[in-house]
């Protein structure tokens, strides 16, 4: 016995599973009489749990605030012999974007070469037609090299245009 299925954006008018963009690190839980089992969506917002025998309660927690379940059944029943098939579009709640920038480093040495990785994205509910990413690094730092060139630099201050990111992305 065992239940599966998607969670993806739905379309914006009338809510329904759109198979365009997946929804990933979803945590989908099945409730049973004190028991909670829960998953995470993979990165094709893909779901899979086995589960014994039984009428569950449905949760689905999202990892940003600015999407909800589109029409969530409270019970799913998992029958003895069968799989159940279960996609479960994601609306928005509100209309913005929320771009995140995280930057990160193995280790550093003081007066070698160090490397910084900076990873960004959109977590909002609308794309940005353009982004700017600026890294203002420590006077101690000095700015040799990017993967993306650097839009503008002003001493320790380095601004990269990224370019447009979807709504995920």
């Amino acid at each position: 016995q065992n239940i599966s299925g998607y969670i993806q954006l739905a379309e914006a008018s009338n809510c329904v599973n759109s198979d365009s963009m997946a929804f990933p690190g979803a945590i989908v839980s099945f409730v049973l009489g004190g028991e909670k089992f829960s998953v995470t969506t993979d990165s094709s917002g893909y779901y899979f749990a086995a589960l014994p025998v039984g009428t569950y309660q449905l949760e689905v927690d999202l990892p940003y605030n600015y999407w909800a379940p589109c029409n969530l059944p409270n019970s799913v029943f998992i029958p003895p012999s069968d799989s159940v098939l279960l996609n479960i579009p994601i609306g928005s709640v509100s209309n913005c974007t929320d771009p995140i920038v995280e930057l990160s480093t193995n280790f550093t040495r003081r007066c070698f070469e160090n490397t910084y990785q900076v990873g960004y994205a959109n977590y909002g509910t609308i794309g940005s037609d353009t982004t700017l990413v600026t890294v203002t690094l420590d006077t101690a730092l000095f700015y040799l090299s990017s993967t993306i060139a650097p839009l503008f630099q002003d001493d320790s201050i380095l601004v990269f245009d990224v370019g447009p990111l979807a709504p995920l992305e």
